[in-house]
């Protein structure tokens, strides 16, 4: 068996003098030669405020087999 498939990254930041936004995406798809197939997607995010302290933190990952 084979596989070929793609990839794909992101990453933006945003900032001001009262927060800061930082946050990425992720995502591989590959497709097998005997039909199978993977997909895996990542996104993450923080925000701080103005003295450091993160606000807002999540990440999320989904991974799909076929």
């Amino acid at each position: 068996m084979s596989a070929s498939g793609h990839f794909a990254e992101w990453f933006g930041e945003s900032f001001n003098n009262k927060n800061d936004v930082q946050h990425d995406t992720s995502t591989f798809q590959l497709n097998g030669s005997d039909g199978s197939h993977v997909f895996v997607h990542a996104a993450d995010h923080v925000s701080t405020n103005a003295n450091g302290v993160v606000t807002v933190s999540f990440n999320n990952f989904d991974l799909r087999c076929g």
